[in-house]
């Protein structure tokens, strides 16, 4: 039984080594891939050139014999453009399809990962918001930052006193 036991854990190791072989290999192939692509200086493909290279990366996986679902590279490179910036990195290039590959269905992953990033961004710009509407309420005549802190909202101010939205965004 424990040389069973013994031997299992082996197989599983090998197995294991096996896999992150296959992932370096698949990882190489990607980032010449992506060396490829016109990204001049910066290193940084342009989103067409991503798409472009697609049908390319389904080649491979069918060449490596890597199973995947045909729906796994619908919209994927909407998907891999976390940011929405319409540039990839190397990284942002590589890491979705590697993810395929190993049997991860990044679709949803990513998806989500995207609408938190969307989150992220609509807060830090409400953020930015209130902190123009405060530095516009502290340089309002008779009120210090103590008084502006613990104010009502805007509806309490006095009947000859307004606030305008596009005030504070100015």
């Amino acid at each position: 039984s424990e040389s069973m036991f013994e031997k299992n854990q082996v197989r599983m190791e090998e197995e294991r080594q096996d896999r992150e072989n296959k992932r370096r290999e698949l990882n190489k192939i990607l980032e010449e891939l992506f060396d490829g692509l016109p990204t001049g200086s910066s290193g940084i493909a342009q989103f067409s050139h991503v798409e472009e290279v697609m049908p390319e990366v389904k080649r491979l996986f069918e060449e490596q014999g890597i199973p995947y679902a045909a729906h796994d590279f619908e919209g994927i490179v909407e998907i891999m453009d976390k940011n929405g910036s319409g540039i990839f990195s190397k990284e942002e290039f590589c890491r979705p399809i590697l993810l395929i590959a190993e049997g991860v269905r990044p679709i949803s992953i990513i998806e989500i990962h995207s609408e938190v990033l969307e989150c992220l961004s609509q807060v830090m710009q409400t953020k930015d918001n209130v902190g123009k509407c405060l530095r516009h309420l502290e340089a309002t005549p008779g009120s210090t930052p103590k008084t502006v802190a613990s104010q009502e909202p805007a509806t309490h101010l006095g009947p000859d006193q307004h606030l305008e939205l596009g005030e504070c965004m100015s």
